[in-house]
């Protein structure tokens, strides 16, 4: 558990052990930057990355690994709601912000637009 200097926690969860840890950091980062929470997302990178320093190798491949992974939970569970009747307008705005974000700094990173 993390916590922020306004109290705020964030809880990770990294007990499989299985795969590359910087995927987990920039999971964790990709969330914290999600909740409005920027500086401390890359506080906790500098922090991380002083403590274990091959963190930081290629990490930007990471960070966009995580960012394409969310987008396609998100949009697949939004698309699922949909064709169950479930679907939230709020929830649906709400996302769609965080999926644009996410998808404008991948095309930021990588030239790749995935959004149309």
């Amino acid at each position: 558990m993390i916590v922020d200097r306004q109290g705020k926690l964030f809880v990770i969860d990294w007990i499989w052990g299985i795969g590359d840890l910087r995927f987990d950091v920039a999971w964790t980062c990709s969330l914290m930057a999600r909740s409005g929470e920027r500086d401390f997302a890359a506080d906790f990178f500098r922090a991380y990355a002083a403590e274990y320093p091959p963190a930081g190798d290629n990490f930007d491949y990471f960070k966009i690994l995580a960012a394409s992974r969310w987008i396609a939970n998100v949009t697949a569970s939004m698309d699922e709601k949909k064709k169950n009747g479930a679907r939230s307008e709020e929830k649906e705005l709400f996302f769609r912000s965080a999926i644009e974000t996410e998808a404008a700094e991948i095309e930021k990173r990588t030239g790749l637009k995935i959004l149309s």
